[in-house]
């Protein structure tokens, strides 16, 4: 990346702690899976997921035995997939990361560089759109970096952010960067940052926040595709969760159950401005609480109908479908830890039109061609652009098979089996995406291996 950034600390701005506006939110009610290890025998077996993107495919890890894990897969349609990589991020191409590297597929994976040369980094967050950012360690300091596939990985203090930055916690496809700096380089001492990478600018959070420059702790967790921005800390006058963006400025979070507006911690924030996260109700006791500007912070595990003895803990992610992922335990505090898939009940589809003129797109899944292919037949009702993609489980993208306007009636595609890479694709499960006026569509096969 060439030139620095231009250190322009945007004016503190008047804080409020009124609702902005968003757009009215019903209020929703949620379906809860909970994940199990792969053997729940073992006393303290656990499961994890770290991530979930946009097709609704997430990613984690769980207890094979006492003594050794297995990474997956988890959708709604087929629950746990074994998989080879322990990823902890995953995003809407099916790219996921852990650790120190980037896994573009299975078997094809790139390790991070140290910015100052050699390895080890840890990775914290990938976009859509293959941005990283995360920590590395130099001179026993953690300092934040920021890597994409043209610039590689580089030091946030070498584009212009203060050298006392600490951690870098998300970054969005536009390349808006949360981020937070401490002046001892303990994390006692957070501040927190938006920062524009493309755009050369530096956001002063802690300071729109309310809180002068050496005072205080902010910490910003999450950024989402919109520019919503959430976190937690002191603000002028108290502590509080809150909600930012540059267009409707500040919103701060209130208590939970009759706890303090201090104890709410959030995770994750969508592009519709709801924030989930973790907090202490008047009990104390650790509750996952949804926010969103209809609705208020509302206590997740009253939302959904979960199995008796389990107790829900902190939500930990949200996509731009709703769907939230969170980790709880069977029962006493700091049992063994499970993850939830929280689900939102949708209302039932409206009765169709006595005027409507057709029924929209199909797919249909003929049968498997010589070599391991599939041929697909498509019903298009009316004239339509249309685009017709192939995904694996993990939600990446396998192959493009059609992207032009199709005119009424019945059509037919084949799939030889190959990758847009060039490579013969593994049998398993698939799905096929056709995408038109009328929205997606969505078909599962499965392919069998070549004879």
């Amino acid at each position: 990346m060439s030139g620095k950034i231009r250190t322009r600390f945007t004016s503190a701005l008047a804080l409020t702690a009124v609702c902005i506006a968003f757009p009215a939110l019903a209020e929703i009610e949620y379906d809860a899976y909970v994940v199990e290890p792969w053997d729940d025998s073992y006393q303290y077996a656990t499961s994890f997921i770290g991530d979930i993107n946009d097709h609704n495919v997430a990613v984690g890890s769980a207890y094979l035995d006492g003594t050794e894990t297995s990474a997956f897969f988890w959708t709604l349609e087929e629950g746990k997939v074994a998989a080879d990589i322990g990823a902890s991020e995953i995003n809407n191409e099916g790219v996921t990361a852990s650790g120190t590297a980037i896994w573009w597929a299975p078997g094809d994976y790139e390790l991070l560089p140290h910015p100052d040369g050699g390895f080890g980094v840890g990775i914290r967050d990938l976009s859509n759109n293959n941005r990283v950012c995360g920590t590395g360690a130099i001179s026993e300091r953690t300092k934040a970096f920021y890597w994409d596939e043209t610039s590689g990985s580089v030091w946030l203090e070498d584009l212009g952010v203060p050298p006392t930055t600490w951690r870098a916690y998300a970054v969005n496809d536009a390349g808006l960067l949360a981020g937070s700096r401490s002046l001892t380089g303990e994390p006692g001492d957070e501040k927190c940052f938006v920062l524009d990478v493309p755009g050369e600018r530096l956001i002063d959070l802690h300071e729109i926040l309310g809180n002068p420059p050496n005072s205080g702790i902010t910490t910003a967790v999450d950024v989402s595709e919109s520019g919503f921005v959430t976190g937690d800390g002191s603000h002028g006058n108290g502590i509080a969760g809150f909600l930012w963006s540059e267009a409707d400025g500040v919103t701060l979070l209130p208590g939970l159950g009759g706890g303090l507006a201090m104890d709410v911690h959030p995770s994750a924030v969508n592009d519709a401005g709801t924030v989930v996260g973790g907090a202490l109700d008047a009990e104390w006791e650790w509750r996952a609480f949804v926010w969103d500007a209809a609705n208020g912070i509302r206590d997740l595990e009253n939302l959904a109908d979960l199995p008796d003895g389990f107790n829900l803990q902190e939500a930990t992610g949200i996509n731009e479908n709703g769907w939230i992922i969170a980790r709880g335990f069977w029962g006493q505090a700091w049992g063994p830890q499970r993850a939830v898939v929280f689900i939102p009940r949708t209302a039932p589809a409206a009765a169709p039109q006595a005027d409507a003129r057709v029924a929209g797109p199909t797919i249909r899944i003929l049968r498997t061609v010589s070599g391991g292919g599939v041929r697909i037949a498509l019903r298009i009702p009316d004239a339509t652009p249309a685009r017709l993609d192939l995904y694996d489980v993990a939600g990446r993208r396998v192959a493009g098979l059609l992207d032009r306007v199709l005119p009424i009636g019945e059509h037919e595609v084949r799939w030889d089996g190959t990758t847009r890479l060039g490579r013969s694709a593994p049998a398993g499960v698939f799905f096929v995406r056709l995408e038109t006026d009328q929205g997606p569509i969505v078909k599962r096969f499965v392919r069998l291996p070549s004879p």
